[in-house]
């Protein structure tokens, strides 16, 4: 199996999708340090640092499996972004993926502070077109081969502010996911943000 994929964004320069998602991101929707606040880019993982697992491809759907970031104790991080990617062949909207392929149970975005959680996401993603609730400006990036389906939340335009995530309460901003993902080609996130020491 491929572990990237070439497309070419709105300009016509071409992107690289795939293995190396920070760089990847860091490139094709960079941030800026604020305030003299280093910027963030780090992959949505099972151990919440950015390593562990980051493709969520497996059968999840006997057992719910957290994909989050969480900063360490003393910093915080401001995550203004969420960018991800769904890859495989004919993606159509209405199904998560293609072949008609819906999720039966839907992934949930959740912000948690202090062991509460809070959903970000008012409906189940069940097909990618439920992205469009946090992300209208989601869009299919045809390459030649596999489609790559691109998610961006902009949380100051979703949400009307960042997610502020404080390292010393154990805050998660949390992609939570029940369903069978082995039909995808890849399928991964990162957050962007700041972080705040």
């Amino acid at each position: 199996m491929p572990t990237s994929f070439n497309a070419k964004d709105a300009s016509g320069a071409t992107i690289k999708i795939g293995a190396d998602l920070d760089t990847i991101n860091s490139i094709y929707y960079p941030i800026n340090g604020e305030a003299n606040f280093p910027s963030l880019t780090q992959a949505m993982s099972t151990v919440g640092d950015g390593t562990g697992t980051i493709n969520i491809l497996a059968d999840l759907s006997l057992s719910s499996t957290d994909f989050y970031i969480e900063p360490p104790a003393g910093q915080f991080y401001d995550i203004k972004r969420l960018i991800g990617f769904v890859v495989d062949a004919g993606i159509q909207v209405e199904d998560y993926g293609a072949n008609g392929t819906v999720l039966a149970n839907g992934i949930k975005l959740i912000h948690e502070v202090n062991t509460v959680e809070t959903e970000l996401t008012y409906i189940d993603i069940i097909s990618l077109y439920h992205w469009y609730q946090l992300c209208p400006s989601s869009k299919i990036v045809a390459t030649g081969g596999d489609d790559v389906f691109v998610v961006c939340i902009d949380f100051g335009i979703a949400l009307n502010s960042t997610i502020r995530l404080d390292g010393d309460t154990n805050d998660k901003l949390i992609l939570r996911c029940v369903d069978d993902f082995t039909h995808l080609t890849a399928h991964n996130f990162s957050a962007q943000g700041h972080i705040i020491s």
